[in-house]
């Protein structure tokens, strides 16, 4: 029964994305924002579906790494729907000297190619994130990469690459209310070593020499 239960939520939350995605896409002056958006960011938002990433509740934005003062240590804050502001604010006003903000990702048992129940972290830094609000509020990040933690790095299609992600604020009663709606490939995981302000530089010029291996 439980198991049931389980199932009609993430059926519900798959059904509230798709719907919110089409709105985003056909009633696009209903976002404040998306007028002005990149083509980056369309391109994100008209994306097609990936295979390893579950598109319901249990894929969502998780966390941030901040720091207030440069020689400070880094403290984590969970992304839930009780610190939902302080977060924003980080963001807003502390983005640039923000280690990270992390989407957890849950791959689906069906993914071909891919140990059933994998999960893991794409991660980027505050200062790539955007808010656009509207009917259902979003967020798009660019240039999110696997974390260590979790087991995204140890599949190559996945830990070569860069993804911008699109998601959206969901109004049930989820802990972690912004969900994983779009992703969108943006390029080789070694372009991060034209971005001096980001901290994954450094690893991304090793993988080059390394041949391209995460």
């Amino acid at each position: 029964m439980a198991q049931q239960g389980s199932n009609v939520r993430l059926n519900i939350a798959r059904m509230r994305l798709a719907y919110w995605r089409v709105m985003m896409i056909t009633h696009v002056s209903l976002w404040a924002g998306l007028r002005t958006c990149s083509q980056r960011d369309y391109d994100l938002i008209h994306s097609c579906s990936v295979d390893f990433v579950g598109y319901d509740n249990t894929s969502f934005l998780m966390k941030i790494v901040h720091q207030l003062h440069p020689d400070s240590l880094t403290p984590t804050t969970y992304w839930t729907r009780r610190c939902d502001l302080a977060c924003r604010q980080m963001v807003l006003g502390n983005g640039a000297q923000s280690p990270g903000v992390f989407t957890a990702i849950r791959i689906p048992e069906e993914c071909p190619g891919v140990s059933s129940g994998t999960t893991g972290f794409l991660w980027s830094i505050p200062s790539k994130m955007k808010f656009i609000e509207g009917p259902s509020n979003a967020i798009i990040i660019h240039d999110c990469t696997a974390s260590p933690e979790g087991t995204l790095q140890l599949i190559p299609h996945i830990a070569s690459r860069k993804w911008d992600i699109l998601l959206l604020e969901e109004t049930e009663p989820y802990e972690y209310p912004w969900l994983v709606t779009a992703i969108h490939d943006s390029g080789s995981f070694a372009d991060l070593r034209h971005d001096p302000t980001d901290p994954r530089q450094q690893r991304a010029l090793e993988s080059l020499e390394r041949g391209g291996r995460p």
